[in-house]
């Protein structure tokens, strides 16, 4: 049996594939329309060690259409919110099917200065 995935998906599983089990911890970033989603995740245990959303309780959004303003904001959020023991610590930046390109690309620079990636 072939699953039938498109190019886009075929590439994420291969970046995934790659990233995983580099470092032991790993950025998970995921745009949507509407929705951006960040988590950490620990690859040796397979658990999400911090997880940060625009659908947050604690996360104050103003307007429904997803921009760069919101991804700034949730960006600042993430790092003023990161647990200590994470601070400072190296991390593989996996993106999924979204390329590294705007609000991604975004997310991941205003969180560099918390990560090391």
């Amino acid at each position: 049996m072939s699953l039938k995935l498109n190019k886009r998906d075929r590439r994420a599983f291969r970046a995934h594939y790659r990233k995983r089990g580099k470092l032991p911890l790993r950025l998970v970033v995921s745009r949507k329309n509407r929705n951006f989603h960040a988590q950490i995740i620990d690859d040796t245990s397979a658990n999400t060690v911090y997880h940060v959303s625009t659908l947050s309780r604690d996360f104050v959004r103003n307007g429904g259409v997803l921009n760069s303003s919101i991804v700034g904001d949730l960006a600042e959020y993430f790092v003023s919110r990161i647990p200590e023991s994470l601070k400072g610590s190296r991390v593989v930046f996996d993106s999924g099917a979204s390329a590294y390109h705007g609000l991604v690309a975004l997310f991941a620079e205003k969180v560099r200065a918390c990560l090391e990636f």
